[in-house]
């Protein structure tokens, strides 16, 4: 059995936790966490994202996918609605923030997954 003790502060984590806790011990497959956010909050996260994380950002025609290798680089896969994909190298969180502007205009989401 595991117990879990939080914080007033940690709550929203600790819930998180508890449901994968749970999906782990009854051998739930397929299921992912996302974390939503803003664009202001971004730039900073794409610095700190370690190599098993990623960041999916979409609107109703694009999908930018964005994880990072092991030589700190970003790797950008962009797919469309008719099906075309391209895919995109950038040293920097400034660099992929240029690419995101330059893909998506108006509205759209981002997660991390």
């Amino acid at each position: 059995m595991i117990f879990l003790v939080c914080y007033e502060s940690d709550r929203s984590s600790a819930a998180e936790l508890n449901l994968l806790i749970i999906l782990l011990c009854t051998g739930c497959r397929g299921l992912r966490l996302e974390k939503k956010l803003n664009v202001k909050e971004l730039e900073s996260h794409l610095d700190s994202l370690d190599l098993d994380e990623g960041v999916r950002i979409d609107d109703s025609k694009k999908k930018m996918f964005i994880n990072k290798t092991n030589a700190d680089e970003f790797v950008l896969q962009i797919k469309v609605e008719n099906g075309n994909e391209d895919i995109y190298y950038c040293e920097s969180a400034s660099k992929v923030m240029r690419m995101v502007n330059a893909t998506f205009n108006g509205k759209y989401s981002i997660s991390i997954y």
